[in-house]
Order: C-alpha cells, then sequence, then structure tokens
C-alpha cells in the first residue's frame, strides 16, 4: 500500500461518515432551534456571569494586596470589593446618561483586557474550594455535595424569568425604569428609588449586557461568593484555636449552617439584594479577624470600609458597622486603638453611601429619602401607615430570641419572615461558649450585638424591623460561631459516644429534608424546563405568579396608548412601562385623603393620564383586615369611585381591571 493511501481512505471514512449523518439529522433533527435556543441562553448567562465575576475580582486584586490570606479568603475580599467598586463605576455611568448596552459591553471588554492577569488569578483562586474538598473527610464531603446540589437548585432559579416579589417589585424594576431612559433617576411613582441601590447598580449593569436572567444569576453569585470566605476564615480561626483538629472540615459546616436556612438559600435564586448585604460581611469577618490577629489599624479601616458597601445595599446594613464600631471601642486599649482612628473608620464607611445620599438629597431634599425626614416630596404620615405597623410577639418570644427566631421563623410569613434554619443555634451557641476564652470569638458576638438589639426592640415600633434578613450583614459571624461550635463538639467523647457522629447524623439529617423539600418544590416550579427549553417562559410564570400573570397579560393586551393605574398591586416588572404601580400599597388611601371626593379622584387621575386602574382585591382584603388607618369612609369612597368606571375583565375577582369613563 502506498504511503499516502491510508491517509486518503481515512479522508474518504471522514468524509462518508458527515455526509451520512449530516442528511440524515438535516431531515431528523434531534433538537429544535426553539429548544436549543433556551439551553444556550443559560449557557451565556452563566458565562457572562463569570466574565462579570472575573472582572470584580480583577479589579479586588489590583486595589488590595492580601498575600497573608488564604486562597479562600481571597475569593470573596476580592470579588466583594471589585463588586463594591464596579457598582460605584456603572453608578457614574448612570450620571453621564450612559445606561446603555454599548456602554456595559465596553465597560467589560475592556476592563478584563487591562486586568486580564488579576482576573485570571483570581480565577485561579477556585481551585481551592476542590482542594478543601479532597482534604475533607467522608463525612464533610458528604456536607458539601449536600450544599452543591441545594445552591445548583437556586442557579436553576435565577436562570428562569424572575418571580421573587421584591425583584419585580424594584430589584429588577428599577433596574428596568434606568435602562429604558438611559441613566439614573429619581423614580417619583417608586419610592424605593430612594433606597440605596449598589446591588442594583450591579443588576442593572448585567441586565444591560443581555436579559433580566443574566441579573438574576449575578445575584445568585454574590450570594455564593459569601461562602468561600467564611470557610477560609473558620479553618483559619480553628487551625490556629484547636490544631489538634480538622481545620478543613469545620468551614463546611459553616457554609451548610447558612444554606441550612431558607430564607437565604431562596435569595440566591430570587434576585434579592440581601446576600450582597452578606457578602460584605463574609469580607468584613475576614478583615476583621485579621486586625484582631495582627492588630495592625489598616485592616480595621477596611473592616469599615466594607462595612459601608453592606450600609450601601440597604439602611439596615448598618448593624455590621456598629457592631464593629463597638468591638473596636471594647478593645481599644488591647489593640491600641485611639478614639481619632476609630471615628476615621467611621468616616471611610460613609464613602461608598456617599452617592446615594447626594443623589436622595439633590432630587428630594432628604439624603435618606424616604425615611425619618419629611420634605415637600413625601410625607411621613403615608410612609407610617404603609411600613410601620404595630410590632407583633410578645416579650417572652423576644428575651428567647435565638430560640424563637429558629423555631417560629418562617420564610416571608410568621413573626420575623425569615428561616434561619436550625443548624445556627444547634452549633453557634456551644462553640461561643466554649471557645469564649478566644478574644477573636468574644469580637465576632459583640459585633452581633447591635442586629440583636434591633431585632429585639425594632419590632416594637416597626414590624418591618424585625425580620432577621434585613441583618444579614451580620450573617457570616454567625456562621463562624456554628463552625467552631461544630469543631468544638467533634473533637468529644462522652459516655463513650463519639459526638461527631451524633452530630454528623444530626447534619446530614437537615440535609436529607432540605434536599426533599427544594426538589419538591423545584418539580412544582419548574424552572428546569425553562432552562432547557421545554417549558415556556410565559408557562413558568404562570404557575410561579398565577393571577398576577394573567393581569399582566390583560395590561399588555391593552390599545397602545393606554395606562394603567394599579391599586394594592406593586409588582410592575410583567407591566409595560406605562403602568404605574402602587409601590407601597397606599395609592388610593393617600389620593382619597388628599382629594376626598370621587369627582375629584376621578379628574386627577384623568389628569395624569390613566386611561384604566387594575385593582387587587386580594391586597385589598388583606389591607381591611391588618391597616386600621382606612376609615369607613376611605372604604367607601373606593366602592364609589370604582361603580364610576366600567368592569374590562375580571379575573376570578381577584384581578379586577376598570376602564375610567
Amino acid at each position: 500500500m502506498r504511503p499516502n493511501k491510508p491517509i486518503i481512505l481515512l479522508a474518504v471514512i471522514a468524509a462518508w461518515m458527515f455526509f451520512v449523518l449530516v442528511g440524515y439529522y438535516y431531515f431528523h433533527k434531534p433538537i429544535s432551534p426553539d429548544v436549543l435556543a433556551a439551553p444556550l441562553s443559560a449557557l451565556f448567562n452563566v458565562l457572562l456571569m463569570a466574565a462579570v465575576l472575573a472582572l470584580a475580582g480583577g479589579i479586588g486584586r489590583r486595589l488590595l494586596k492580601a498575600a497573608n490570606f488564604s486562597s479562600l479568603e481571597q475569593i470573596t475580599i476580592h470579588g466583594a470589593l471589585g463588586l463594591g467598586v464596579l457598582s460605584l463605576i456603572w453608578t457614574v455611568f448612570g450620571w453621564l446618561h450612559l445606561f446603555t448596552t454599548w456602554a456595559a459591553w465596553l465597560l467589560l471588554g475592556i476592563g478584563l483586557v487591562i486586568l486580564r492577569r488579576e482576573a485570571l488569578e483570581w480565577l485561579r483562586n477556585l481551585s481551592a474550594v476542590g482542594e478543601t474538598f479532597r482534604h475533607s473527610a467522608r463525612l464533610e464531603r458528604m456536607i458539601a455535595i449536600i450544599s452543591l446540589i441545594l445552591a445548583g437548585y437556586q442557579l436553576l432559579i435565577a436562570l428562569a424569568p424572575p418571580i421573587g416579589w421584591d425583584a419585580l417589585t424594584y430589584h429588577l424594576q428599577l433596574p428596568r425604569l434606568y435602562l429604558e431612559a438611559g441613566y439614573l433617576y429619581h423614580v417619583p411613582e417608586n419610592m424605593y428609588s430612594g433606597h440605596f441601590q449598589l446591588a442594583e447598580m450591579i443588576y442593572t449593569l448585567t441586565m444591560a449586557l443581555h436579559q433580566p436572567e443574566t441579573a438574576g444569576v449575578l445575584g445568585w453569585a454574590a450570594g455564593i461568593l459569601v461562602l468561600p470566605g467564611l470557610m477560609g476564615a473558620v479553618n483559619r480561626l480553628v487551625g490556629t484555636a484547636s490544631p489538634e483538629t480538622r481545620g478543613k472540615s469545620a468551614g463546611w459546616v459553616a457554609v451548610f449552617a447558612l444554606l441550612a436556612g431558607q430564607t437565604f438559600r431562596t435569595l440566591l435564586g430570587f434576585s434579592a439584594t440581601d446576600q450582597f448585604s452578606a457578602l460584605f460581611g463574609s469580607a468584613v469577618l475576614i478583615l476583621f479577624l485579621e486586625w484582631m490577629q495582627t492588630q495592625q489599624v489598616r485592616w480595621f479601616y477596611l473592616a469599615c470600609l466594607f462595612s459601608g458597601f453592606a450600609i450601601a445595599v440597604k439602611l439596615t446594613g448598618g448593624v455590621l458597622l456598629a457592631g464593629v464600631i463597638l468591638a473596636a471601642l471594647f478593645y481599644a486599649k488591647r489593640m491600641r486603638l485611639r478614639f481619632s482612628k476609630i471615628v476615621l473608620g467611621a468616616l471611610i464607611a460613609l464613602l461608598p453611601v456617599l452617592p446615594w445620599l447626594i443623589k436622595n438629597g439633590v432630587a428630594t431634599g432628604n439624603p435618606i429619602f424616604p425615611y425619618s425626614i419629611e420634605t415637600t416630596f413625601f410625607q411621613l404620615k403615608p410612609l407610617a401607615s404603609s411600613t410601620l405597623l404595630n410590632g407583633n410577639g410578645d416579650w417572652l418570644e423576644r428575651i428567647f430570641l435565638p430560640v424563637s427566631l429558629t423555631w417560629v421563623g418562617y420564610d416571608k410569613g410568621g413573626l420575623f419572615g425569615t428561616d434561619i434554619g436550625p443548624l445556627i443555634l444547634l452549633l453557634a451557641l456551644p462553640g461561643a461558649i466554649a471557645l469564649w476564652h478566644d478574644q477573636r470569638i468574644k469580637a465576632a458576638v459583640l459585633v452581633l450585638i447591635p442586629a440583636a438589639l434591633a431585632l429585639f426592640s425594632g419590632g416594637f415600633f416597626a414590624s418591618h424591623l424585625q425580620q432577621p434578613r434585613l441583618y444579614f450583614s451580620v450573617l457570616a459571624f454567625s456562621g463562624l460561631l456554628a463552625g467552631v461550635g461544630w469543631d468544638w463538639l467533634q473533637s468529644k467523647v462522652l459516655a463513650g459516644v463519639r459526638v461527631r457522629r451524633l452530630i454528623g447524623v444530626a447534619i446530614l439529617l437537615v440535609g436529607g429534608l432540605l434536599l426533599v423539600n427544594d426538589t419538591i418544590s423545584l418539580s412544582a416550579s419548574n424552572p428546569l424546563g425553562v432552562v432547557l427549553g421545554t417549558n415556556s417562559k410565559e408557562n413558568y410564570r404562570l404557575t410561579n405568579l398565577g393571577y398576577h400573570e394573567l393581569a399582566m397579560r390583560s395590561i399588555r393586551e391593552l390599545p397602545e396608548n393606554s395606562r394603567v393605574l394599579m391599586l394594592w398591586e406593586p409588582k410592575a416588572f410583567y407591566a409595560p412601562l406605562t403602568t404605574e404601580p402602587d409601590t407601597w400599597i397606599i395609592r388610593f388611601k393617600t389620593d382619597w385623603q388628599r382629594l376626598k371626593s370621587t369627582d375629584r379622584v376621578l379628574d386627577d387621575w384623568e389628569t395624569r393620564g390613566y386611561t384604566h386602574v387594575l385593582v387587587y382585591q386580594t391586597g385589598v382584603g388583606l389591607v381591611q383586615a391588618t391597616d386600621p388607618d382606612y376609615t369607613p369612609e376611605i372604604w367607601q369612597g373606593l366602592q364609589e369611585t370604582l361603580a364610576r368606571l366600567r368592569l374590562v375583565k375580571s379575573l376570578d375577582n381577584i384581578y379586577l381591571l376598570y376602564e375610567l369613563p
């Protein structure tokens, strides 16, 4: 056989194979283009998330040299710092009227080119998670696998269309409005636009890159970034506090203690912002422990800066700064920290918040709009009646706060509106007691005190303030205590029983129950069908939003020049941009108190250009049962006003769509 004959024969065989297979699958398509588009879009969103995180990590590595931290800790510190700085940069873009797709892509592309070395180094640090897994014992590996599955479930939800209440009301609705306008501005009809918006700026950037689901995936990633830093901090503390125990195992338990809380876990998939607070809190934990160990004031200043980032996410994140300052005052003499340096740290914390204080001050006259200060733009009475309801619960529940919070804390319901899971209480209290001699543990407890006081006392003045998720900026400190608690317990042998096995069974039981619960929930909501293209986005929204999706469809089907006013319905993300939501569920009440007659209310609505009114009857019933500020006169006025309108559509009397005369 000639030397080149095998090559020719191989080429002929390959060409024949290509010819047959291409011809066959051209007429027998295994995947339709429509079905293929869905997983490709999901993959693209994941790649964009990775690119944005790489840019953030690169920014963090360029700005902060942290060679004395472990790779796990560097993942969180540099990622958090980069996201904070990236948010500030994108805020400036908004001021310059550059909220556009091309500006977002330029920022991402040029940033990655300039910071390519730092970005790659940050990505390489991610391998530390796998290395920690390889060095862990069988029990910890099982815990890690359960954690991975639970986090993966939330990623599927993040890849599907947004369905979270907060996201549809303002976390994604505000970015949607900003992108439509092309710049950052105060939205007068949405009072949430006065909130500090570090996380919303990140969402605006990622939505500009592709779509709302891209923002959801980035929100998921921000929550995941909490975990490696927590793991690294726990492993480092345990390794120095108890060298005879397995330092690497405690970190996995600390991570799982956070994921065992339904609220933190589900926030990952719902385009929320509380996980951003937790991310900056995790970075503060690392920096705070480093300051306690080295007594170098630069780490205290950096802890204050990251605390400021947490405040820029949510005002209630300020409990983290209060805790850091409290610990600094307590340890000032031991740490050789003058009072002037503590004041300087507090001032440094204001830096990330300044853009939002200035924006609100210029737009409304109130730097912390819509809270505290009454201006010509907004009166305090409507705010008080919409959110500052009488706190529930008795003294006994507040005195035994950790227990009551764990037992009766339900996600989006009950007294606390938050489910933190059972493992933080189970492990953190023993950890705090057993290692109380370690000054770092004492300091961590001190940091938690302002959040505990806010939970204890805030609910008496405002029920909204007794939700622990508002204080997730200190969540990592609770996770630290849970991790060291596990490390102490696992080393004990009592009456011939290894406590490690006993507590390990309890942890695996919790993990198994969570897997069953989340699997059933995931099966019911079916985000996987959307990701794979077997379920449409419309059907997914209908399954998970129910009549709300039907109401939004009804609004979208109205004539193009229509403008809808929604009453008792704050979620407008899937409504046309001209729709005005009832963001704080007080619209009719304030209109009636201001105008005091049906004719004046209708004239006012017509003057504002409304053509239709959508009434959420379930919201009406809820307010009737809970808000005493609605007088009989207001309810009578509502009935008289609606009687003057023409009913266009009724969705099982849950949503009523009216047309103005």
